[in-house]
């Protein structure tokens, strides 16, 4: 369980990393002065459909466990991760090295209440599919 929370918390610290650039609009270009010499082609003002609105979504490589969090990330390699799935375990604290061992050292995060977390590490958590009351399940 405390794996799994801890890439719980590292999704929840790259989905904040991505929030931070969502909702970007490109601005329309300004509509030319009208200018009727025979040289100068006409500009006509962007419509509304022209102009690209990108919105934060979630990551394409970036799976949702449907039941037993905890369970579906422990089953995992390192190796299996996608790296945006491995840069949210990072955040939570996961290495290769004690992702795929019993390495004593586990990440402050894994001993962590959900309320303890930083929101960088709640973040990361909730983007691996963690929320408060799976994160604080034993």
């Amino acid at each position: 369980m405390k794996k799994a929370m801890s890439i719980f918390a590292v999704m929840m610290l790259a989905s904040t990393a991505y929030a931070e650039g969502e909702a970007v609009t490109e601005q329309a270009p300004a509509a030319a002065a009208t200018d009727v010499s025979k040289n100068a082609p006409a500009v006509k003002p962007a419509s509304t459909s022209e102009v690209k609105t990108t919105e934060a979504a979630p990551k394409a490589d970036i799976r949702k466990p449907t039941k037993d969090v905890e369970k579906f990330w422990s089953e995992l390699s390192w190796e299996e991760l996608t790296p945006d799935e491995r840069s949210l375990w990072t955040v939570l604290g996961w290495s290769e090295k004690n992702w795929s061992s019993d390495d004593p050292n586990d990440p402050a995060s894994n001993s962590k209440d959900w309320k303890n977390l930083s929101k960088e590490e709640q973040a990361a958590a909730s983007a691996l599919g963690y929320n408060e009351q799976e994160w604080d399940v034993e």
